[in-house]
C-alpha cells in the first residue's frame, strides 16, 4: 500500500518515496524520534504519511435467490416459468472489510499533523486492488482538502 500511495502521489508531481523501498522494513525500529527526524531531514523529506490497519472484520450474510414470489394467472405459466427460479436456494457469502487510518505529518515542522483520515475498504478482490483503491481515494481526498502543496 505504501508503494502504491507513493506512486499515485508521483503521478501528480509530488516527490514521494516509500520508506520500505528507501530505508528497508526495520530501519526506524531501533532509533528514537529525533534520530529518525534527522535522517528524514538529511534526505530532504519534509512530509511523512503513516498507514495503519485499525481492524479487519469478516461478515457472513445470506444472499437469497433474488427472485420473489410473483403472481401469475394460471397454473402452468407459473409452474413452468417461475417454479425453477423461485425454488433455487440462496447462498452464503463472506465479505472482508478493512479499516485504515492515514496520517500526514510535516516532518520539518515539529511533526505537526496535517491530515488524518479513516477509511473502510469493502471486500477487495486482491491485495493489489485494495492498494490501488485505497491510495487513489486518499490522494483524491488530500487534493480535495488542499492538504498537499502544489506538486
Amino acid at each position: 500500500m505504501e508503494r502504491q500511495l507513493a506512486d499515485d502521489l508521483k503521478k501528480y508531481g509530488y516527490d514521494a518515496v516509500s520508506s520500505y523501498d528507501t530505508y528497508g522494513p526495520k530501519s526506524f525500529g531501533s532509533m528514537d524520534e529525533q534520530k529518525a527526524l534527522q535522517m528524514l531531514k538529511d534526505n530532504s523529506i519534509d512530509g511523512v504519511v503513516t498507514i495503519a490497519m485499525l481492524d479487519r472484520s469478516r461478515e457472513r450474510r445470506f444472499v437469497p435467490n433474488g427472485f420473489g414470489y410473483p403472481y401469475y394467472p394460471g397454473f402452468w405459466g407459473y409452474y413452468s416459468y417461475y417454479y425453477p427460479r423461485i425454488y433455487q436456494p440462496g447462498y452464503y457469502e463472506t465479505n472482508t472489510n478493512y479499516y485504515f487510518e492515514t496520517n500526514l505529518y510535516n516532518a520539518s515542522d515539529n511533526n505537526k499533523l496535517l491530515y488524518s483520515a479513516q477509511s473502510k475498504s469493502f471486500d477487495p478482490s486482491s491485495v493489489r486492488a485494495l492498494a490501488d483503491e485505497y491510495s487513489r481515494s486518499i490522494v483524491k481526498d488530500m487534493r480535495k482538502k488542499s492538504v498537499l502543496a502544489n506538486g
